[in-house]
Order: structure tokens, then sequence, then C-alpha cells
């Protein structure tokens, strides 16, 4: 296993060979990833008390809205700027 700089670990196969296969890649926004590991500290996280743990959840569902509202609105914007140079 192999530590990148962003502290994720990874498993690095190499091969000489070519051949067809699937393969999943996950693209993040910045906001996906820290929301991602805000998530992933609370799932883990075993002396957050039952109460607070079901508000922050409530909570990181509340962001993960905003984000992806965000991300639609960005998107939108860009396009109206590609139009604009592309004119």
């Amino acid at each position: 296993m192999v530590k990148n700089s962003q502290g994720f670990f990874a498993k690095k196969f190499l091969k000489d060979e070519k051949k067809d296969m699937r393969v999943e890649v996950q693209l993040r926004t910045i906001a996906m990833d820290f929301w991602a590991s805000l998530d992933h500290k609370l799932s883990y996280k075993k002396d957050i008390p039952e109460e607070e743990a079901k508000l922050l959840r409530q909570e990181l569902l509340e962001c993960a809205q905003i984000s992806a509202d965000l991300d639609v609105r960005m998107g939108e914007i860009k396009n109206r700027i590609v139009n604009k140079e592309n004119t």
C-alpha cells in the first residue's frame, strides 16, 4: 500500500500487458471530499453521543444538498461564460 499526499492509501498494480477492462474512477469536488471526510469521522468516532450524531448526520445531509446545488449553479455560470466566449 502506498500513501499519497492527500493521505489516501492505494494499491498499485503494474503489468506489461494491455487488455480491455472495466474500471471505476471517482471524481470529487473539494466540497464532496470534505463532506466524505466528515462523514467518515462521524461514522467511526465512537465517543459521540447518539443524539449528537443524529443531529450531525442531519447537518451533513443538508450540507450535501447545498453542495450539490452549488455545483449545479457553478456549472451553469461556467456554461454562460463559455457560451459568451464562443459568440
